[in-house]
């Protein structure tokens, strides 16, 4: 008998051709790279008023609980850096990411984290393909892997965004500020435990 699961995020786009074999050239490539070098870097985003969607009552009784009643409008999105030890960079700014404040992020937070040898992966969207972003990190000696189009699959990264998510509902953050002391605070609890179980599930080799 069938069940109900939660969906899977999947994107179409990854069985073209031209896309399929992008990730399958990366494939051949990833089971090589020193899982100690790796830096993965991601933005994502959430609003004031982020709450729990789960909850215990009696059988039969209805779950009640405060809804979100603060305008999704106030956006506030998060940075970091993902290596096999936790998060090594991270920064928190108001509204959308925008060039302006990537290139902030890699030079204040991510390039005095990384040395020699430092491979920072990340996708193919516009800012990251910046050139006084991708400067940045060659001036420290590391180098740039842009991850396969459509391939959240191969960033460990976005893992860590749910389990941080649901760190920041239990927070219930009301105000911009208590939700940026939220994500920061969820961010540093990320352990080197979890950064291992998420190379491993996307596929990258451990020691």
């Amino acid at each position: 008998m069938a069940s109900a699961s939660k969906k899977t995020p999947y994107a179409p786009q990854r069985d073209r051709p031209d896309v399929a074999e992008e990730r399958a050239q990366f494939r051949l490539r990833q089971r090589r790279l020193d899982i100690g070098r790796l830096v993965f870097v991601d933005e994502s985003g959430t609003h004031p008023g982020i709450g729990p969607r789960r909850g215990w009552s009696p059988r039969g009784e209805p779950l009640y609980g405060p809804h979100e009643p603060y305008s999704r409008g106030r956006h506030v999105s998060m940075i970091a850096a993902l290596r096999v030890d936790g998060i090594s960079a991270l920064m928190t700014t108001d509204g959308g990411v925008k060039t302006a404040d990537f290139l902030r992020f890699v030079r204040q937070r991510l390039a005095p984290t990384l040395e020699p040898g430092d491979i920072v992966c990340w996708d193919n969207i516009n800012m990251h393909k910046n050139a006084e972003v991708v400067a940045a990190v060659l001036e420290r000696g590391a180098k740039v892997v842009r991850l396969p189009r459509y391939s959240p699959d191969f960033n460990p990264i976005e893992a860590a965004w749910a389990k941080v998510k649901a760190w920041i509902r239990r927070a219930m953050p009301t105000t911009v500020s208590e939700l940026k002391k939220a994500m920061r605070r969820s961010l540093r609890r990320i352990r080197a435990s979890d950064a291992l179980g998420w190379l491993k599930y996307c596929g990258y080799r451990l020691p």
